[in-house]
Parts: structure tokens; sequence; C-alpha cells
């Protein structure tokens, strides 16, 4: 898979404003965010950088480093209050009602994947 640089990741996320409107994500939601998917991602000694400039739109985008080196990504979208879709490639893999199970859907898709 190719890496993507970062103004195509946010240029996808761009895309991805104009089809629907969702509920903005603030800064420390952000935070939060990537320290729980850190989190599920250590038993794989990964680690995640999350892609925040479309957040007040309700979209981040999250890469997945291995040894510092590029492995995947994964969208998240705040549908609704306590309501995320993750995306992998353009396709829903799970539907998250808190920041654990969108961490727990990641997780359990790249050590499936991966």
């Amino acid at each position: 898979m190719r890496k993507l640089t970062l103004e195509e990741r946010v240029s996808k996320l761009e895309r991805m404003i104009n089809v629907k409107e969702n509920v903005s994500l603030t800064e420390l939601d952000c935070e939060r965010l990537q320290s729980v998917v850190d989190l599920h991602l250590k038993k794989f000694k990964c680690t995640c950088d999350v892609e925040d400039s479309n957040a007040d739109y309700g979209f981040v985008n999250i890469g997945i480093y291995n040894n510092d080196s590029y492995s995947t990504e994964y969208d998240v979208s705040a549908v609704e209050y306590n309501r995320f879709e993750v995306m992998h490639d353009d396709k829903v893999i799970g539907v998250a009602k808190s920041y654990n199970d969108i961490g727990k859907i990641i997780a359990t898709h790249y050590g499936k994947n991966f």
C-alpha cells in the first residue's frame, strides 16, 4: 500500500466533508482518541498519528506506524454524539459508541490484516 502524503490525507477528508454533516471534534477529543488508539495498538508495537485538520467537521484520519514506518490509515467520522464510523480504504469496518470502541475496532482490524 502506498503511503499518502499529508496533503492527500487532508484532501481525502475534505472530500468526505462535502458528503454529510457531522458532529465537531475538539482538540481534546483528538488527543484522547490518539491515546486510546495507541493503547490498543501497543500489543502490535505500533503507534498512531491523528490528523485533525478536519476535526471541526467531525472527521479525523489516523495513520498507523510500525517502528516509525507507515503501515496504514483509518478514517473516523463522528456521525452523531456517541456514534462514530471507522473506515479503512473508504469502507466502514465498524460503528463505535466510544473512543475505546474505536480503539478496539482499529486494533482488531489491524491485527487481522497487517
